[in-house]
């Protein structure tokens, strides 16, 4: 009897869970973009509410939560009732890299949170400036072999993927080049197109511009096969440069323990956004190529990322903050 009895209440504990998901979503969803307003999060949180909001029939607003490079708003979402009605976007910073630079980060990106669908992924471009005697990765790296420290690489601050992209072809290369954070990837392009600096990996939005003007000269992107964003430019790899992969990557999470319905309810509505065309249009203005990954798989990228900055920023020797 006690076994009929906990069968039974198993079976009406899922069938008042489904009910829910069904009659979700009946308020409001807040949709967490935990970095400042206008740039790529945000770009992409907004793109995606507007057309969940028309999909679910509730309003779905985008609340920046800027701070500590997108570790407050994520953790603000980690700590919210797991209920469907606050989600993150979550990005290469909040959930790879800044677990292993901040002290406290105040959130376990595995254990707190249960992905619900991947959004895009966006290579970097290796610019630098045309008064540069280099035309290829190789000739530029030949260049830092000869005189170490001579060559600046600059970034948007310590801890970005510009930063990471500077250790990782100086460790990937064989060659010593000097990290200059800037506050901001605005400031380490203006310097690079004044040519204070000599090089910076930048996004294709930003890049590509002043490549195309012949202000600056683009010699590779970070991507593992060629980005659809500029065929024409080698990868990293095709370069001659081993092992040197780095995109940042977005996906939509919840709070642990988020009732399995209504996280699928959520995906499926995610999912079918992103392949719409004006969602693939306004995606490649931002530089943004689809990531087409199942939950799980995305639950299995923040780990391997996770793992993967890890033992960079210990070949590197970044200090905590």
């Amino acid at each position: 009897m006690k076994w009929i009895s906990l069968t039974a209440a198993v079976a009406l504990a899922m069938a008042a869970t489904l009910a829910c998901a069904q009659g979700f979503p009946t308020k409001p969803i807040r949709f967490i973009a935990p970095f400042p307003p206008a740039g790529s999060s945000d770009l992409l949180a907004r793109i995606l509410s507007q057309r969940m909001a028309e999909q679910l029939g509730q309003p779905v607003v985008v609340d920046n939560r800027a701070g500590a490079s997108g570790s407050l708003g994520t953790e603000m979402c980690a700590k919210a009732p797991a209920d469907g009605y606050t989600l993150v976007l979550g990005s290469i910073a909040g959930f790879a890299i800044n677990p292993h630079l901040l002290k406290h980060v105040g959130y376990d990106p595995v254990k707190d949170f249960v992905a619900v669908a991947a959004i895009g992924q966006a290579p970097q471009m290796l610019v630098v400036h045309p008064g540069l005697p280099a035309k290829t990765v190789q000739e530029f790296l030949d260049l830092a072999r000869k005189k170490p420290n001579a060559l600046t690489c600059g970034s948007g601050g310590v801890g970005t993927p510009a930063h990471f992209g500077c250790e990782l072809l100086r460790l990937r290369g064989n060659a010593t080049l000097l990290h200059v954070p800037y506050k901001g990837t605005g400031q380490s392009i203006n310097d690079l197109l004044g040519g204070q600096i000599h090089a910076v990996f930048a996004s294709m939005p930003v890049g590509y511009p002043h490549v195309r003007t012949g202000k600056l000269r683009a010699l590779a992107s970070t991507s593992p096969q060629r980005s659809s964003l500029a065929p024409e430019l080698p990868t990293m790899l095709e370069a001659g440069v081993p092992d040197f992969v780095s995109q940042s990557w977005w996906g939509v999470f919840a709070p642990r323990d988020t009732p399995a319905p209504i996280v699928r309810k959520l995906g499926d509505t995610v999912s079918a956004i992103i392949p719409e065309p004006q969602s693939k249009e306004r995606f490649a203005a931002l530089g943004v190529e689809p990531l087409n990954l199942t939950p799980r798989q995305l639950a299995e990228l923040v780990r391997s990322e996770l793992a993967s900055y890890g033992r960079i920023v210990k070949d590197v020797g970044i200090a905590s903050q």
